[in-house]
């Protein structure tokens, strides 16, 4: 919501970057979510501040979607404008009501266009070390699948059930958990403790198999400028967020640094 002095936004982050990629100039402006989590709310939707806050009933404009994330498609749209008027102006009552607290006005909201640009860089991954570790990752694992499928006399290294039956014959006691289809659980935490060389050899397979189907998948997605980019987030943990990919997830491995 745009007034005579200020623009006004419930999530500026995700608003600002989508009006500058069409061309229309942002000046100065507030952010009513970042305000009221400053405050200690920590109940953020419009939704939420305007039953809790202003004690009105608010719809979301997402109701409308028939699928999750697909947006205004096949919609009323009569409906879906009425519904924006409503989102504009219970943003802008909240503005009214909301005190701008210290933490945001010296923290918080300056903190918006510093996430804005950090996503917007990304971050540069160099495919071809990529490509390299992963072969080196390939190297290691995939001999030591063959190893662990002929000791255990198993089929598949990634069956829980196939690994908890062979262990089991072989007198070894790993943890009570089960799973939810009643087998035996055969988690990193309840084979660690062991210290045998075959639960040890298991492990680091599972390692080895992390970087290859989830770090290394993960450093692949770039744009045309061979960045990846993510999504931060001020108000979902108590400190800085990253979704999409989670850049605070990303292995610890001396592998990736460069």
């Amino acid at each position: 919501l745009k007034t005579s002095r200020y623009s006004i936004y419930q999530n500026a982050k995700f608003d600002i970057p989508l009006l500058r990629s069409l061309g229309h100039p942002v000046g100065e402006y507030e952010d009513t979510e970042l305000i009221a989590y400053a405050c200690g709310i920590l109940e953020k939707s419009l939704a939420k501040l305007s039953v809790n806050i202003l004690r009105k009933d608010y719809t979301p404009v997402t109701e409308q979607w028939k699928k999750k994330d697909q947006g205004n498609i096949g919609i009323d749209h009569v409906k879906m404008a009425g519904w924006c008027i409503t989102h504009a102006m219970r943003t802008y009552e909240l503005e009214c009501v909301l005190p701008k607290t210290e933490l945001y006005l010296t923290i918080d909201k300056p903190s918006i266009e510093l996430l804005i640009e950090m996503e917007s860089w990304g971050l540069l991954i160099d495919q071809y070390a990529l490509t390299c570790v992963e072969q080196a990752v390939a190297d290691k694992v995939f001999p030591l699948e063959q190893e662990l499928l002929d000791e255990l006399g198993i089929e598949n290294l990634n069956s829980n059930p196939q690994i908890a039956e062979a262990l089991r014959q072989r007198g070894i006691r790993f943890g009570t958990h089960k799973t939810k289809s009643d087998k035996m659980a055969v988690s990193d935490e309840s084979l660690k403790p062991l210290n045998l060389d075959i639960t040890n050899k298991i492990l680091k397979y599972r390692s080895l198999m992390k970087n290859m189907t989830t770090y290394i998948p993960a450093f692949r997605k770039i744009d045309h400028t061979g960045r990846i980019h993510t999504i931060f987030g001020f108000t979902n943990t108590g400190r800085w967020s990253s979704k999409k990919p989670n850049f605070q997830n990303f292995t610890r491995n001396e592998k990736y640094k460069e």
